[in-house]
């Protein structure tokens, strides 16, 4: 089994370092396959299943409703259209994958594996000309090494610039300033986030003005330059014409996004050829849940890593094990950096990462969840020593 763990964190690395790799060995698909395998043969066949994940567990379960409710649509779609409309939710199975694999392995050979795949980890950082991939490889080598990780970051935002490098740094900041001030969590409980994609949402609401004025103005083509204002003008448009009117349960799958004839031209230039509306992303993968999969979809998603990253943290913070609070540190960095892409490029809809997003946040979850364990297991032999 170790030498099956290694060749899918082989297809893992390789992925990450060439994402257009997917569309020739279907990484994604296999690694959706080979997660839902294990979900069944060593999760619900052992009848094992740990109240951490209940919200993915139920998430796995809504995914099947969709399917139900959306039956007639996918029925009535090409089969991979259907499935490209499919990758929010199938890809979720990569989770129990990463949890699987990292499992064949001990704290000491992941070490050393690091320590024998350090270099060629830092040569592929000048390979892929991605945002994201140098910034996550770069989170799985640096570990407790905080300064060089931000010095990394920094380089990428003078470098390279763009709102995936300056809320990564952002991002890694929260992350160090939440391990060591007990303060600063408190600003990010689970009511917080909530609260945060409410007042998201309903700003998208009270900006439908704006999107008027926009398309008034005739301009139907934005440049590089415009980003920011492309991503916004699609959301306000995606949710007033298509959350609003399926605010519950969302579209569903085998759904186009959008009616491309009649919607403005800003949102594409595509002439329909690539069927743009069953594979474009909204380049916010969240908010991309809460059209197909709706509200109660982006809540789950919300549980789901407020769980898995509190678990996270508290495991950073209880261990005492130098070289597991590095590893774990590695991990949760690569999983926020996922998280943080996630919100302004297209990732969880999109084979290209998504597996690997889900297979990322496996690992963080089965590694800190190892460390954790091993954490309260020397406080109770410390208080039976006392005794």
């Amino acid at each position: 089994m170790r030498i099956l763990a290694a060749a899918i964190f082989l297809i893992y690395g390789i992925s990450m370092i060439f994402p257009n790799t997917e569309r020739f060995i279907y990484n994604n698909e296999i690694f959706a396959l080979l997660g839902f395998s294990t979900l069944i043969f060593t999760k619900f066949k052992n009848s094992k299943i740990e109240k951490e994940l209940y919200a993915i567990y139920i998430f796995v379960l809504y995914g099947f409703f969709e399917i139900f409710i959306s039956i007639t649509s996918i029925t009535e779609t090409q089969p991979y259209l259907t499935l490209r409309t499919m990758c929010i939710w199938y890809s979720c199975f990569s989770f129990f994958l990463g949890s699987y694999c990292i499992k064949q392995f001990s704290t000491k050979s992941i070490v050393s594996f690091r320590n024998r795949t350090k270099y060629l980890s830092w040569a592929s950082l000048f390979i892929t000309g991605f945002r994201l991939t140098p910034q996550v490889l770069f989170a799985t080598i640096s570990g407790e090494r905080k300064a060089y990780f931000l010095l990394f970051i920094i380089a990428f935002c003078v470098i390279k610039g763009g709102a995936t490098s300056y809320t990564a740094l952002l991002a890694a900041l929260i992350l160090y300033a939440s391990v060591y001030f007990s303060q600063i969590r408190k600003f990010f409980g689970k009511k917080t986030l909530l609260l945060i994609i409410f007042c998201f949402m309903v700003s998208l609401y009270f900006l439908a003005p704006v999107l008027a004025n926009f398309l008034a103005v005739g301009y139907d083509g934005v440049g590089g330059d415009n980003n920011i204002t492309w991503r916004l003008m699609l959301w306000i448009y995606l949710f007033n014409e298509v959350f609003l009117n399926n605010p519950i349960f969302g579209i569903g799958f085998g759904t186009p996004l959008f009616n491309l004839a009649t919607a403005p031209g800003f949102i594409t230039s595509d002439d329909g050829s690539r069927l743009t509306e069953y594979t474009l992303g909204t380049h916010n993968s969240f908010f991309f849940v809460s059209l197909r999969l709706g509200s109660i979809g982006l809540i789950l998603i919300a549980l789901i890593h407020y769980r898995l990253f509190s678990r996270a943290i508290k495991s950073l913070r209880e261990h005492k094990d130098h070289v597991s609070k590095g590893i774990t540190l590695s991990l949760i960095l690569a999983a926020i950096l996922f998280v943080n892409s996630a919100l302004f490029n297209v990732v969880l809809e999109s084979p290209l990462y998504a597996s690997n997003y889900w297979f990322t946040l496996g690992l963080m979850y089965q590694f800190s969840s190892r460390a954790l364990k091993a954490a309260n297991k020397t406080r109770t032999n410390e208080i039976s020593t006392e005794l």
